[in-house]
């Protein structure tokens, strides 16, 4: 994966320990998997249906994380609709 600096990534990923600690998943979390993801797609798109699904959490949840992340410019959410919110990365914190 050539868009992941390991020495950037928390310990809690490295160690691949982070589902099983308490408040999982937080925004850091998160924003781990998506990037981990995009790095193997050729579409960096990603929707909170598709997001919850994956990581067995609350749409809602998913939704106030990636609303969290946008607000601190991690991601960018383009179209939204009670169906579904489109994300992508706008910025990779682990490159």
């Amino acid at each position: 994966m050539s868009n992941i600096n390991w020495n950037k990534v928390k310990i809690k990923h490295v160690l691949g320990i982070a589902k099983d600690l308490p408040g999982y998943p937080d925004e850091h979390d998160l924003l781990f998997h998506i990037i981990k993801e995009v790095g193997s797609r050729k579409d960096p798109s990603f929707t909170d249906v598709q997001l919850a699904s994956q990581l067995g959490e609350d749409r809602e949840r998913i939704r106030t994380l990636l609303t969290s992340l946008s607000s601190q410019g991690y991601i960018k959410i383009g179209k939204v609709s009670e169906e579904k919110m489109i994300v992508k990365v706008d910025n990779n914190p682990y490159v």
